[in-house]
């Protein structure tokens, strides 16, 4: 990474636009090699597996080294990058390597507004999908997407329904960015747990951990 940013630093580029395309452009090639939901961090370096949010972190390392303004824009299912260049705007999705990078203000306006609506997308009919109850549409810092990287490895673990993972992943998401999504999340993993095989012990030792959560949402499994 340093050796690459260093490169980056190096390279005679017209505008901050011409740079922005390039760096778009190179880090794709060098390490955005195929899209892998929920994805981490490592799998980014080891064999270029990636998810909108890791791709996004890596794109925020390298705009923040190169002194760019930029902002994260999280949405419900998404998340996504507006660049601020010495002319206009930028928008960067970071998983599109063809056509992620848009520069045209109606279709970045275009974009944004489906970006809104907070949809799943569906990519396969035999998956069972969770809608939010919430609608999120907000900046991020660089600190928070930790906190991010984070609470996706806990939707992995509970998918594998490996629960003491996810509530272990969940806690240290929370400490550092405690969002909607966190508490939702939480709401939903209590209810596991409760109807899981685990001992009495350890299903006390969860509902303690996230018994603000349900209990601010006055959920039924607060009497529990």
């Amino acid at each position: 990474m340093n050796n690459y940013i260093q490169t980056l630093r190096e390279r005679e580029v017209k505008s901050e636009k011409k740079l922005l395309q390039l760096i778009f452009k190179t880090t794709h090639q060098n390490f955005l090699k195929s899209y892998s939901q929920y994805a981490d961090l490592g799998e980014l370096f080891v064999n270029g597996q990636f998810d909108c949010l890791t791709a996004t972190a890596l794109f925020g390392i390298i705009l923040d080294e190169l002194h760019f303004d930029y902002k994260i824009i999280e949405t419900n299912y998404h998340i996504f990058i507006l660049v601020n260049t010495e002319n206009d705007q930028v928008l960067l999705e970071t998983t599109d390597r063809l056509a992620g990078l848009v520069d045209d203000p109606a279709e970045i306006s275009s974009r944004i507004g489906s970006y809104r609506q907070n949809k799943i997308v569906k990519s396969d009919d035999n998956k069972l999908y969770y809608n939010y109850s919430f609608d999120l549409y907000h900046e991020v810092s660089p600190d928070q997407l930790a906190g991010l990287l984070y609470f996706n490895q806990a939707i992995k673990a509970y998918n594998k329904h490996d629960l003491l993972k996810c509530s272990s992943l969940l806690e240290q998401s929370m400490r550092i960015y405690e969002s909607l999504r966190v508490e939702e999340l939480a709401i939903v993993l209590v209810k596991s747990v409760l109807e899981s095989n685990l001992s009495i012990e350890i299903k006390s030792r969860v509902i303690l951990k996230y018994k603000n959560f349900i209990v601010s949402k006055d959920s039924p499994v607060a009497s529990r």
